[in-house]
């Protein structure tokens, strides 16, 4: 019974170790001040001990995807030819990890 007991203890931590290993991508959209979609804007997401991952670029809908990402805190940083700002941005362990639409100028 005991064994039966730590084997099953045994088998769930390992399961809720993978699900807080898992890797998810994160997704949004940039849009200029005006609304509309900001194709080309560099989109970096730099975790709380300043490790970066490499930059990733919208598309013409201004939507944007870093995948392998850790679960965490992050901060995103986005840079247009006009402007950077930042924002935090928090990276769950699902497949997506949805970002609200940012507003850059």
């Amino acid at each position: 019974m005991i064994r039966r007991i730590s084997l099953s203890l045994f088998v769930t931590l390992i399961a809720i170790g993978a699900a807080a290993d898992a890797a998810t991508t994160v997704r949004g959209r940039v849009l200029a001040a005006d609304g509309t979609p900001y194709p080309s804007a560099a989109v970096t997401l730099e975790s709380a001990s300043g490790a970066k991952k490499p930059p990733v670029y919208t598309d013409r809908e201004g939507m944007f995807y870093v995948s392998n990402v850790a679960p965490g805190a992050y901060t995103m940083h986005v840079k247009t030819s006009r402007s950077e700002k930042t924002f935090p941005v928090t990276a769950r362990p699902a497949q997506y990890s949805d970002v609200a639409p940012v507003s850059v100028k």
